[in-house]
């Protein structure tokens, strides 16, 4: 949940700025990959009540950056289906990875706006 709002905000900071300044934020880093943005007056300051147009909930984990475009907000989302505890087991067993694992049985990935 936590992550959601997370997401979720950093699409109303994307909104609030980028869609004032300039009406296209379409891929990761902007146009051209290069980071910019022409959007003018960005929030640098902001809290679950301040610097906030609008929020949605968006189910799952959140799964990339948000696009802009057309006057929409497009966001991606993984929902996860946690495997069984002995599948959790078997897979930990297969890897060398010492960070946190997230085992899953299914994850269910989707886009919306």
């Amino acid at each position: 949940m936590h992550r959601v709002m997370i997401h979720g905000i950093i699409v109303l900071i994307f909104l609030s700025g980028v869609v004032t300044g300039e009406d296209r934020f379409v891929e990761w880093r902007g146009e051209n990959g290069q980071g910019h943005a022409r959007a003018q007056n960005l929030p640098v300051k902001w809290s679950k009540t301040e610097g906030i147009a609008w929020k949605a909930t968006i189910p799952g984990n959140g799964w990339s950056t948000p696009v802009i475009a057309d006057g929409k907000v497009w966001v991606t989302t993984g929902i996860d289906t946690p495997a069984s505890q002995a599948e959790k087991e078997r897979r930990r067993k297969t890897t060398t990875n010492s960070q946190p694992l997230t085992i899953s049985r299914h994850v269910s990935l989707r886009a919306g706006s």
